[in-house]
Parts: C-alpha cells; sequence; structure tokens
C-alpha cells in the first residue's frame, strides 16, 4: 500500500512540475521496490577537496603568447594535452544562460563538483534553476536499454524521490543546449579542436588571436572563431566564438556563443568562476 502512495503521489507531483509521467516511473519505482539511495547514502565523486598543494596546471606566459598568437589551434591543442597531464577534477561555480529554439533560458548559477575519471558532474543549481534543483551524471554508473541516465533531484520533491532520465532525452534537452556528459574544461577544448578541424577547409572558417582580457581579475587571451553556421539545428553551434582562456592554467574561464558575425545574436554564454582543482578523491554526501 505505501508502495503504491508513493509511486502515485510522485506521478502527481511531477505532471505538476512539467515532467511527463513516463520520466518519473523510473525513480518512483526504483524507490518503491527498495533499490533507490537513502538520505544517508554516499555518492562517491571521485572528485577532489581543495588543497593548497593542487594549484591546476600551470603554462609560462611567454610561450603561451607566442602560440596563441602564432598558431592558435596548436595553442588549443597545448592546452588540452597540459590539462590532461594535470588535471583529476575540480570544484567552481557554472554561471550559464542560453537561446534554446528562439527561446531564452533564465541565467542559472550553480555549485559544481567534477571529475575526469570516472567522468562526473554533480550540478546544484543556486539560482535560474528550472525543473531540477540538482543533476548528478557518472559515466557508467546508471544506464537504462544502453542509454545513459542521470539521477535527477526535481524542484518540489525530497531528495529521496530522484528520477532516473536519458541524458539525451527531448525533455532533458529542452533545458540546456547540451548535454550533461559535454561539460567541462577538457570537453570544451576538445569540441573546439574537433570543431576546427572539421571545418578548417571551408572558406567560411576562421580563428585568430584577439588579445588580452581579464575575467574575475585573471589574465585571459582572447580567441575568436568562425564556423559556417547554418542554423541552431545544423552541423556547427554557432557562427561566432569568442573564449577567454586562462593564461596561467590554459582553460577556457568564459564562452561566447553568437549566431552572426557581429556578435549581436547570441545564443550562450558560459562563465567558470572559483576555479579550485583537487588531488585527493573524496566521497561527497547527499543532501
Amino acid at each position: 500500500m505505501l508502495h503504491g502512495f508513493i509511486f502515485t503521489a510522485a506521478v502527481s507531483m511531477t505532471n505538476r512540475l512539467g515532467f511527463s509521467s513516463r520520466l518519473v516511473v523510473a525513480g518512483a519505482v526504483v524507490f518503491a521496490t527498495g533499490c533507490s539511495r537513502s538520505r544517508s547514502e554516499r555518492i562517491d565523486l571521485g572528485v577532489a577537496r581543495p588543497r593548497a598543494d593542487a594549484p591546476g596546471p600551470s603554462m609560462p606566459d611567454e610561450s603561451l603568447r607566442r602560440s596563441a598568437e602564432a598558431e592558435p589551434l596548436e595553442f588549443l591543442r597545448s592546452c588540452l594535452a597540459r590539462y590532461d597531464h594535470c588535471v583529476r577534477g575540480y570544484t567552481c561555480r557554472f554561471v550559464k544562460k542560453e537561446r534554446i529554439q528562439g527561446t531564452w533560458t533564465a541565467e542559472q548559477e550553480m555549485d559544481v563538483a567534477f571529475s575526469e575519471r570516472p567522468f562526473t558532474v554533480d550540478m546544484r543549481w543556486i539560482r535560474g534553476a528550472g525543473r531540477a534543483r540538482r543533476v548528478v551524471y557518472i559515466e557508467g554508473r546508471w544506464e537504462r536499454n544502453g542509454k545513459k541516465m542521470a539521477r535527477v533531484e526535481l524542484a518540489g520533491l525530497p531528495s529521496i524521490l530522484p528520477v532516473y532520465l536519458d541524458i539525451y532525452d527531448s525533455e532533458m534537452s529542452a533545458e540546456s543546449r547540451g548535454a550533461v556528459d559535454q561539460f567541462g574544461f577538457r570537453q570544451s577544448l576538445k569540441r573546439t579542436i574537433d570543431l576546427c578541424e572539421r571545418a578548417r577547409d571551408d572558406p567560411r572558417y576562421e580563428l585568430r588571436f584577439l588579445g588580452e582580457e581579464t575575467i574575475d581579475g585573471r589574465r585571459c587571451f582572447l580567441l575568436e572563431r568562425r564556423l559556417p553556421f547554418s542554423g541552431e539545428c545544423g552541423a556547427y553551434p554557432d557562427r561566432l566564438m569568442r573564449m577567454y582562456v586562462d593564461q596561467e592554467s590554459g582553460v577556457p574561464l568564459a564562452t561566447l556563443s553568437f549566431a552572426d558575425d557581429e556578435g549581436k545574436v547570441l545564443l550562450g554564454m558560459y562563465r567558470f568562476h572559483d576555479v579550485v582543482f583537487h588531488s585527493e578523491p573524496f566521497t561527497a554526501g547527499e543532501p
């Protein structure tokens, strides 16, 4: 009887929050059959606690600037190589605002704990949340019928009633331009490099160094990229992108994405604040 009550209540609440019943079934049934994680269980995120001896990657200013000016694509490759050599995980404050299918989302701010191995993203919304207040994705942890699933805590429901959603599902993509497995510094650098390599023979492609800017008091190199953009559903994500790469660590602290050459039609804004690179694994408890 209790199981049936929990299931019915969860479906009713989820419908009021705007998610379809088919999405809550996974979370509600898992809870009702005793397979969900309890409130006191801990999720091993594989990231690390802040430590003074984990300053993150460091690159010499002079060689970095010469590389960025002369060969910006090679510069991005060196940033990626340095990241792969030095970084295991980090925590940060992440802010984004996006236009999805012609409609602007609210500006969102969240605390993020991230790990590369296993690839893990734990996002907890501070402001601007949509229907989810927390999303946890751990590569290989939750899969169903070959689909990658994320653990989602919905606003208005207790954390003991999570739902497990396909990260590529239309209801997830309706609230973000990219899936959760595309999050992070490495993914951003790798995706930028791959898109440049794919488009480099197209006359509409361009990647250039624009100079230096300051983001949150940190000196950054500003790169500008143009792609053969054909619309939000096309093969390329934008026409114009401006990426602000931290001079010390080589990671992109801010990215602006535009639909036009002049940088007037904004598609997305992404900023990383208070980044702390980590060196030791830790276990994060659920709220």
